[in-house]
């Protein structure tokens, strides 16, 4: 009897070894949920607001431009940010009046629901380097302020809202 029992908490020993292990390799190399702190990405995330974050996306491609990651901040890698990519490697970005250019073009920016008036650049955006603006322009701290993101700080993109359930769904 006592060898049965003893057989029993092994093997459930061993199971939730397994369960702990594969959870500790999907938090640190696949995806992960993350609490939106700050209003620098309203009106698209608010405070509070729980997100997936894919972390294994960018070990296979580069982000592209729109796309929202989360990344270490230049200024303070103690500290991490969330952004929208604007200019990738290569690019030329202007701000003129609140209005981004790249490449001396005019973007249009659907997700903004106030623009800002501020001026910034021409800058030319280095190999392996990212420009990233909050949507919130009048309040967030970005490229703007400590400058560009390198790739290597970029932990991953969020890619979905799960709470609150009211706004359950992808972020596009």
């Amino acid at each position: 009897m006592f060898d049965r029992f003893k057989k029993e908490v092994k093997e459930s020993f061993l199971y939730f070894l397994q369960i702990a292990i594969i959870t500790l390799v999907i938090i640190n190399f696949i995806g992960r949920v993350s609490v939106v702190q700050g209003s620098s990405m309203e009106p698209k995330l608010h405070t509070g607001e729980r997100i997936g974050v894919n972390l294994f996306i960018y070990h296979f491609e580069q982000p592209s431009r729109g796309d929202i990651i989360i990344f270490k901040c230049p200024a303070d890698t103690n500290k991490d940010y969330i952004k929208r990519v604007i200019g990738i490697s290569g690019d030329k970005v202007e701000i003129k009046s609140g209005t981004v250019y790249l490449n001396n073009q005019a973007i249009p920016e659907p997700y903004l629901t106030e623009k800002d008036t501020d001026n910034y650049g021409p800058v030319a955006v280095p190999a392996r380097q990212y420009f990233v603006l909050g949507d919130n322009r009048r309040n967030s701290e970005d490229s703007r302020v400590w400058g560009f993101v390198d790739s290597g700080l970029i932990k991953g993109k969020a890619f979905f809202i799960f709470w609150p359930l009211k706004e359950f769904g992808p972020i596009k």
